[in-house]
């Protein structure tokens, strides 16, 4: 399941004088925390919160019971990240309005769905060679006569 991991952000320290804010932690490859369960997710994004912070050069007490960190910078707190929830996301793709590209070897490749197909549908797949699209590019007056004029 996919997941979409959301808390808050206080200010301790009135040096900076900042209001609470809230924060979306995303994955870091496919945009949502991919997890078996609600806590698994925010155990997740805890975790890859604490790690980069600790990168940055701050120190971070992590309160798993409590769902929440405080942040320090030479034993001052600084930030208490609370009220982690995660919230499961359901992705609805209407695959009869979807393109998609990828990169692949030397080519492009374009992948989509026709519906038209006599056997009741089908995924059609375009392949791009690099080649093309440089030829394209080096005889084309502008950006939209690349599409229009060669593809």
């Amino acid at each position: 399941m996919k997941y979409k991991v959301t808390n808050n952000v206080e200010m301790l320290n009135e040096e900076f004088n900042l209001e609470e804010y809230n924060m979306t932690n995303d994955d870091y490859v496919n945009d949502y925390i991919d997890a078996e369960s609600e806590e698994e997710a925010i155990h997740t994004a805890m975790d890859y919160l604490s790690e980069q912070i600790q990168n940055n050069g701050f120190d971070v007490k992590v309160n798993e019971e409590e769902k929440e960190m405080t942040v320090y910078k030479d034993d001052e707190p600084l930030e208490k990240w609370n009220n982690f929830r995660a919230e499961e996301q359901v992705r609805d793709i209407d695959i009869e309005n979807v393109d998609i590209f990828f990169v692949q070897n030397d080519e492009f490749v374009e992948m989509y769905y026709n519906p038209d197909a006599t056997a009741g549908g089908q995924v059609v797949y375009n392949t791009i060679p690099y080649e093309l699209v440089h030829q394209a590019t080096e005889q084309a007056t502008n950006q939209e006569s690349v599409v229009k004029d060669f593809f």
